[in-house]
């Protein structure tokens, strides 16, 4: 397994394990037992589960077990999914922390366009280091 991939995985797990938390955290506002602030947190953790968790995991996955692309760089561009590494895991991050805290924020709209604009130039890189290794189906090899 590549570095790179090791490092989309083993990320992916620590926001499993952040955005599960960040959930468990939401239900006990929920149901009453901490502040209703923590209501806040509610699309965080979703994101932290689908991006950071799910995105993390498929791409890490794909990087190692898609086709090889060529003889010489079997897995194309490393160079691409370790910037798209990143820049995901930046606007993560922001995201992370400034969201539960919009609540009237002037700075809190230009926060989340830029986290928002790091994770798309992400998946831009990541899509980019992919498509080589994507092949229309011929015979077997």
């Amino acid at each position: 397994m590549p570095s790179i991939s090791r490092w989309y995985l083993r990320a992916g797990m620590l926001y499993l394990v952040a955005g599960l938390g960040a959930m468990a955290v939401v239900a006990a506002a929920a149901a009453g037992w901490l502040s209703p602030a923590w209501l806040a947190w509610r699309a965080t953790a979703l994101h932290l589960l689908t991006v950071g968790w799910l995105t993390q995991l498929i791409w890490g996955v794909a990087f190692w077990m898609f086709p090889v692309a060529s003889r010489e760089r079997p897995r194309g561009n490393e160079s691409w999914m370790a910037a798209a590494f990143v820049l995901l895991n930046l606007g993560l991050l922001l995201r992370a922390a400034v969201e539960p805290s919009l609540r009237g924020a002037p700075w809190g709209g230009a926060a989340l366009v830029a986290s928002g604009g790091l994770q798309w130039a992400a998946a831009l890189l990541a899509a980019g280091a992919l498509w080589p290794r994507v092949r229309a189906a011929g015979p077997a090899r």
